[in-house]
């Protein structure tokens, strides 16, 4: 019998089509196989929620005014919230509106509910957190001024990571590294440039 006829496409949306016969669906920014674990949009941005427990759903359900959730029997587990993922997850939306990110990120954290800002670019670097490990630095750069770049965000006790040299330009290292590392000679990178095969 094939997978497709044992097994819900769903619940096979996370494995591998070669193991199970089943093309995987397109989820987005969802979970295939955890509910609710997805981006809802609040009154003024969006946040995500992680709700991997059953125990995380019931404080999700007391933080948005539906403890009823907790205790339906369509929803009280996570299969039962796979399975109907289609009738709750609208419902969920509709009470996000009500409150603001902010509102929800914090009311969510306190009940120890996996939940996150998403953050614009700008939310990024204004983030307290972001701002203390020194995330954001100005490196000069070839073309005059100063270049923002991202520090890599694994920081060791004992070393630091070299942050001296700003992104190339095109092609700014193609000589070097034909020359030193493919062995080209100067001729031969030459007709390479020349026929337009580097820059």
């Amino acid at each position: 019998m094939p997978p497709s006829e044992v097994f819900a496409p769903d619940l096979l949306a996370g494995q591998s089509a070669l193991v199970t016969g089943v093309e995987a669906k397109r989820w987005g920014n969802a979970h295939p196989q955890i509910v609710p674990y997805r981006p809802f949009r609040a009154a003024d941005g969006d946040f995500i929620v992680a709700a991997g427990t059953d125990r995380h759903f019931a404080r999700l359900c007391a933080i948005v005014g539906r403890p009823d959730w907790a205790e339906d029997p369509a929803f009280r587990t996570n299969a039962g919230r796979v399975e109907h993922r289609a009738a709750l997850i609208p419902e969920i939306e509709k009470l996000c509106r009500k409150r603001t990110t902010k509102d929800w990120v914090e009311l969510l954290t306190r009940a120890n509910v996996p939940c996150g800002p998403i953050n614009s670019i700008a939310e990024v670097f204004e983030d307290p957190q972001v701002k203390h490990r020194k995330m954001r630095f100005d490196l000069p750069h070839a073309l005059g001024g100063q270049l923002p770049q991202v520090r890599n965000p694994v920081l060791f006790s004992r070393n630091t990571l070299d942050y001296s040299i700003p992104p190339p330009l095109l092609g700014e290292h193609t000589r070097a590294v034909l020359s030193a590392e493919l062995g080209l000679t100067d001729a031969e990178i030459l007709s390479l440039e020349t026929d337009g095969t580097i820059v």
